[in-house]
């Protein structure tokens, strides 16, 4: 999906909500360079403490802003990303359930100019394998991407297998 978008695999990558980096290295191990990791409250020395509801600019040298983010805060957090990347023309690109989409609420999300396209996945992402016993979540996932550098007159693009996105992303 970064391809499609754009961005190269020199352009800087921030992580908001990185809990324990496993979605940024495994997108690392992809080829791609996070050059930032936060989370409110990070399991990790190497992640910066950072509520990223509380940043008021986008992050200097930052193009990307790509999270697997909490749920929970999920409305706040895209809001408040796509807010903060509009003045730099920045990208913000976030994993969320299929369901995000059929809120009433959020459909202003995905009917601006920004609004870059989605990759639908057939099942959930897995950075790592679940603990024996563990289930795996049964919803299907997509990422969603907002561009403020894109051309507000193209429609947004649609990838519909991982297999494609892990292509487009590789």
């Amino acid at each position: 999906m970064l391809r499609v978008l754009g961005v190269s695999r020199h352009d800087a990558i921030w992580d908001c909500c990185a809990g324990d980096r496993v979605h940024a290295d495994a997108v690392g191990r992809l080829g791609w360079r996070y050059s930032k990791w936060s989370d409110i409250a990070p399991p990790m020395s190497n992640v910066e403490t950072l509520d990223v509801l509380s940043v008021r600019s986008w992050p200097k040298g930052i193009r990307v802003a790509a999270s697997n983010g909490p749920f929970n805060l999920l409305d706040k957090i895209a809001r408040h990303l796509i807010a903060l990347a509009e003045p730099v023309a920045g990208i913000v690109v976030l994993l969320v359930p299929d369901s995000y989409l059929t809120t009433a609420s959020r459909r202003v999300l995905f009917h601006n100019g920004a609004y870059a396209g989605s990759a639908r996945i057939g099942d959930r992402v897995r950075w790592f394998e679940p603990a024996k016993g563990q289930s795996v979540p049964n919803t299907s996932f997509s990422w969603h991407a907002w561009d403020h550098g894109r051309n507000a007159r193209s429609p947004p693009f649609g990838i519909v297998h991982y297999r494609e996105v892990e292509d487009v992303a590789s």
